[in-house]
Parts: structure tokens; C-alpha cells; sequence
């Protein structure tokens, strides 16, 4: 699967989310969605301390309004029982989901790493950060003061996990056949980051087996504490987008959930 590319007709999630779209200010457009014994929540009306930890999860380049990603953001926050945050990293343009007969794919690619870059994407991040963490007594509102953060990123999103966590903003990572992350951003990984697990698929034009080769040398050089899967049989994109019709994309897609899972129970703690 061509980055970024849903080839027509293929089924997408078409669930009713169970989370909400909140506004972070001063103006990030926010999917949020709650553990299902938890009422519904809001900016305004979580109680603290009603969570010891919570998940950001950071989108592949359609945004947080691709069904597959929200139905994903709803069983991590049914499965570890915490809330999930999924931010518009995109600040209202993520690449579209519809796309026009006339639409070049391959230069809208090229021009997404340009347009959102760190200068762009790190204080959207940076503001969607200190409302998790402050009180919902707060002027501006807040998830209740979560100190344990964890974080989970698909294709263009997992480059600014990398960078969080080497920034030590949050405690434990997972990302997804990444994209467009630099050699230097990685490397600012060490012993002092978080743990970080990486899934990706055997074909990938993008995280290519070199670009594979390296982060595991990065790794191992520098001392972080981290895991990698690799799935023969599938292409970029195939833990979010993946086709469910075909048997070898549905198993690694449902491996990929689970070890994450699996990650954050150990790496990330609930009390």
C-alpha cells in the first residue's frame, strides 16, 4: 500500500466512535475517547485523579477524523482502561481522504513533511501536553493532571513520537511503519528514553529496510530499551489502513494492536 493511498473499495470502519471531538486551547481540534466504565467525559468535567495514565496517539496524515483511526484510538482506550488523545497535527489540512480525479498523490507526499514540520506540529503537541497534565479546575481546562503518558504513532505521526520521547515528554512509545523522521531525530534517542516498539511491514517505501537497519542500529548503539516486529505479506500503512478482507494484512494488524498492549501494560504504569 502506496503511503497514504486507500484503494477504492476497500472497506474502512464504519463504527459509531465512542469518543468526542473537543477543542484543546487555544485551538486544537482534539478526538477523545474514555475507558466504557468511565461516564463520558469532557474537557470541563473530568474529575481528578481519575487517571493514572493516558495514551496520545498521533495519526497517519489523514487525521484524526479517518474512521480506522478513531475505532483504533476506542479499543486502546477500552483495552488499557485509560483515555486515549488523538490531536489534529494537521492544524485543519491533513492530507484528504477523498481525493480528486486530478490529485498527485506522490507531490502531496512530498510537501507534507515541508508544510507540517516540527516548527508547525511541536507546539500543537507541546499545547495538548499540559492539558493532559493540568487539572480540569484549571482556567484552560485540563484531562486531571495524568503524570504517566504514553504514546503511539502511525506513519507521519510516529516521527513526532520519536521526538517526544527523546525529549523525555512522554514515558513509553510504540510507532508504526514511520515516516519521514531524520537521522538526527533519531539518534536523540539513548538510555534515558523511554522503551520504544516499532512494527513495520516487509514492504514499505518509505521505511525502507535500510531506514529499518538503521533505527535498529540506532537502538542498540545508544542503549535504548526497545522491541521490533517486522510482517512479512504487507505493505505502509497496514496496522491503521490495512485491508481486514485479506488474511496475512488482518493478522499483522491485529498483532500490531495487541503488542502494543502488551508494551504499554509492562512500560507504562496504571497506578
Amino acid at each position: 500500500m502506496a503511503c497514504c493511498i486507500i484503494p477504492p473499495g476497500q472497506e474502512v470502519h464504519t463504527t459509531t466512535p465512542a469518543g468526542r471531538t473537543i477543542v484543546i486551547p487555544p485551538d486544537v481540534e482534539t478526538y477523545v475517547t474514555f475507558p466504557p466504565a468511565i461516564p463520558e467525559s469532557s474537557a470541563s468535567d473530568t474529575q481528578k485523579p481519575r487517571y493514572a495514565r493516558s495514551l496520545l496517539l498521533l495519526s497517519d496524515a489523514h487525521g484524526i477524523h479517518l474512521p480506522s483511526t478513531q475505532h483504533i484510538a476506542d479499543r486502546f482506550a477500552h483495552t488499557l482502561h485509560c483515555p486515549v488523545i488523538v490531536p489534529d497535527q494537521f492544524h485543519g489540512s491533513p492530507h484528504p481522504l477523498i481525493k480528486p480525479p486530478d490529485f498527485d498523490n506522490d507531490l502531496a507526499m512530498r510537501e507534507l513533511p515541508v508544510k507540517h514540520n516540527p516548527d508547525s506540529v511541536d507546539p500543537i503537541l507541546t499545547h495538548v501536553l499540559e492539558w493532559m497534565q493540568r487539572s480540569p479546575e484549571h482556567e484552560k481546562g485540563g484531562l486531571g493532571g495524568v503524570s504517566n503518558i504514553g504514546g503511539i504513532g502511525y506513519c507521519f505521526g510516529a516521527r513526532f513520537i520519536i521526538r517526544l520521547l527523546s525529549q523525555h515528554q512522554i514515558s513509553a512509545a510504540v510507532i508504526n511503519h514511520p515516516s519521514f523522521h531524520t537521522s538526527e531525530e533519531l539518534n536523540a534517542l539513548n538510555g534515558s528514553s523511554g522503551p520504544l516498539a516499532f512494527y513495520a511491514a516487509e514492504t514499505d517505501e518509505i521505511f525502507t529496510e535500510e531506514k529499518r537497519r538503521e533505527m535498529e542500529n540506532v537502538l542498540k548503539g545508544n542503549g535504548v530499551r526497545w522491541m521490533e516486529t517486522v510482517f512479512g505479506g504487507v505493505e505502509h500503512g497496514f496496522s491503521i489502513r490495512g485491508d481486514d478482507n485479506v488474511p496475512e494484512v488482518r493478522f499483522a494488524k491485529n498483532q500490531a494492536f495487541t503488542g502494543a498492549v502488551v508494551w504499554f501494560e509492562e512500560f507504562l504504569p496504571s497506578e
